[in-house]
């Protein structure tokens, strides 16, 4: 961890940032969750995130996204046809 610390530090001269702004530590990337729905996320993961199995990773449910997109799409199609076919 060391190593990328001091890689951060040694700022090329001929950066544009550098030029203007001088050579300047990392500051880090902090985070904050002040949104108006924070007290329920927080109620809904400590409920359904002990559930979830610990197989399951993160690019599972990134991979799972076109499927669960065509799955939506297919079911409002669906119910416009049953719709105009009902009606018309």
């Amino acid at each position: 961890m060391q190593e990328a610390a001091t890689v951060v530090d040694d700022v090329q001269l001929n950066d544009w940032s550098a030029r203007v702004y001088g050579p300047q530590k990392f500051a880090g990337a902090g985070k904050s969750n002040s949104g108006l729905l924070v007290p329920l996320e927080r109620r809904f993961a400590s409920f359904v995130l002990p559930r979830i199995p610990s197989w399951i990773e993160t690019y599972h449910l990134t991979l799972l996204t076109p499927l669960w997109s065509l799955g939506i799409v297919g079911l409002l199609f669906g119910e416009i046809e049953f719709t105009l076919a009902v009606d018309g």
